[in-house]
């Protein structure tokens, strides 16, 4: 029985090496996004679509849903031994000028929104990536005009 042991211990893990991938998401010119503008208060929750920019208002702070840097996050129709995460990266801007680019990330299997995030600084606020969508399930396609990433900005 020792000597069945390690093969056992592999056949029964075997089901699950498909789980740990890296999956990019890159962008080829048929994948065409519109952006759009819109205002929040601080400490309010807003969602953004890849591109699209959230003015904060009473400030000149400007938040940008840039880019999805990879999403390997268990889809949810699987059973993984990692939870993955998702990431993405935020332009962040005091009027015109860029002050910065911020990397969030959000992990995966967790209740959206998640409060419990990262809290990322910058310019004396807060912000959460609280939820990251579409959630990775292998009986969808999804493409990067389909991301959307609620967000908070706190001071």
């Amino acid at each position: 029985m020792s000597r069945l042991l390690p093969y056992i211990i592999v056949l029964l893990l075997l089901p699950f090496a498909g789980c740990v991938r890296e999956a990019f998401v890159e962008s080829d010119d048929s994948d065409q996004i519109l952006t759009k503008r819109i205002s929040v208060d601080l400490e309010q929750e807003f969602e953004l679509g890849l591109g699209d920019t959230a003015l904060i208002i009473g400030t000149n702070i400007e938040v940008t849903f840039s880019f999805v840097s990879s999403d390997n996050r268990c889809p949810s129709d699987v059973v993984c031994i990692i939870a993955g995460e998702g990431v993405i990266l935020l332009t962040y801007s005091d009027g015109e000028i860029i002050s910065g680019q911020l990397r969030a990330a959000i992990p995966g299997l967790v209740p959206t929104p998640f409060h419990g995030n990262e809290v990322l600084h910058h310019s004396g606020k807060e912000i959460v990536l609280l939820r990251l969508n579409p959630y990775p399930d292998t009986t969808v396609t999804s493409s990067l005009q389909d991301y959307r990433a609620l967000l908070i900005i706190r001071s």
